[in-house]
Order: structure tokens, then sequence, then C-alpha cells
């Protein structure tokens, strides 16, 4: 069986998902694609001025890929987040140096 997370909650996948215990104990492969270079170019752009709340780059993601593949690319390249305010509106603010 097989689940994913959408939300922070799991949601079981339909069908069987089959794979042998040492093709999971594998780090995951670097997604190299057009959908992930495009992802990567448009976040290093996004960043390159300063941090940035995730909420932000949420709503003005462009076409040809989607946040999934900006979360997975941010990883790739180091990108530091970090979480400002504790209650009312936290945000996730998200930058290529580290610094908030």
């Amino acid at each position: 069986m097989a689940f994913s997370l959408t939300d922070g909650k799991p949601v079981w996948e339909p069908d069987a998902f089959e794979v042998d215990a040492d093709a999971l104990m594998q780090p995951p492969k670097p997604h190299a694609g057009k959908a992930g270079e495009k992802a990567e170019a448009w976040l290093r752009d996004q960043l390159k001025d300063g941090p940035v709340a995730a909420s932000d780059l949420e709503a003005n993601l462009p076409g040809g890929f989607c946040w999934k593949t900006a979360d997975r690319v941010s990883r790739n390249i180091g990108v530091h987040k970090q979480r400002i305010g504790l209650q009312g509106d936290p945000k996730w603010m998200w930058s290529l140096n580290g610094s908030p």
C-alpha cells in the first residue's frame, strides 16, 4: 500500500504499489526535465533579492510547472525555509542565502 501527504494528511493510493525494500531505501534521484529546469530558474530569480514568503511564491507561480515541483526544486538547490511568527498569521519565508 502507498500514500502521499496532501495538506499534511495521508491520502491512500487507490492501487497497490509494488517495489522491493532495497528500492525504497535508495535516495531519490534528482529530477531532470523541462519543468524542473523552469522551476529552478524561476525560483532562483524570485529569491535573488532576498527572502520571499512561500505563500507569495505559490500565488505567483507561472504556468509550466506546479507548486510540488517548485517545492522539490527548493530542496535540490538548498533553499532555506524559516517560519516567521508563532500566532495569528505565521509565514514561511524562503531564501537562497539562509538569512531571513
